[in-house]
């Protein structure tokens, strides 16, 4: 089974503002079920991304804006076979 995990992350500050940016992934294949067999739909793909961006203290008022996306692909098993 291979799997591959990663995440970024990224903020910053510029005056009364602030973005903060985040990204992940993860990848596998198919797994090899206990009689030996491969169990083909198994593998999988994730992906999360977020970003914010915020605006405070400006005459007495703040503004904070996000985005948020969540991919999810593959085939997932389920339940005997």
């Amino acid at each position: 089974m291979i799997a591959i995990a990663g995440a970024a992350t990224g903020y910053g500050l510029y005056g009364n503002s602030g973005l903060l940016v985040h990204i992940s992934g993860t990848n596998s294949e198919d797994y090899t079920s206990g009689d030996g067999d491969e169990v083909h739909g198994s593998a999988g793909r994730d992906r999360d991304y977020f970003a914010k961006f915020s605006l405070v203290d400006q005459a007495g008022h703040s503004l904070r804006l996000s985005a948020e996306k969540n991919e999810n692909s593959g085939l997932y098993r389920w339940g005997r076979r």
